[in-house]
């Protein structure tokens, strides 16, 4: 995977799967989906799916199709238990991503934004 769009790794003993987006258009997007796909597809569904999205280099963009992709993945797994966790740049606008946690997603996963990734981790691995 290209380092140039975005870092996929296991944090916390391997219970989060972090992405660390450097950009998050078509190819990102495409990229991601298919990533969350082949996890959430062979999740045990006893665990719960713990994500940390890091959009601080992204400066928090999340494009319209990374927004519905992600929508359509989050239904396609509704059975799934876990959280989200968005890491953003308090310095950048916060508008997209904010629409996405309170109104877009907010009904098949428990989310929140974060700035600071150890509130992050925190809050994902509080039971």
């Amino acid at each position: 995977m290209s380092d140039d769009i975005f870092i996929k790794e296991w944090l916390a003993d391997s219970r989060i799967v972090c992405f660390r987006f450097k950009t998050t258009g078509t190819e990102a997007t495409d990229r991601w989906i298919a990533d969350l796909v082949a996890l959430m597809s062979q999740w045990d569904k006893e665990k719960s799916f713990l994500l940390l999205v890091d959009l601080t280099q992204a400066k928090n963009n999340l494009s319209p199709e990374a927004m519905q992709r992600s929508i359509e993945i989050s239904n396609r797994y509704a059975d799934i238990p876990g959280k989200v966790a968005f890491l953003i740049d308090p310095n950048a606008t916060t508008y997209n991503v904010d629409a996405m946690v309170k109104h877009v997603l907010a009904n098949t996963r428990t989310l929140q934004t974060f700035t600071r990734e150890p509130d992050a981790l925190e809050w994902l691995l509080k039971g």
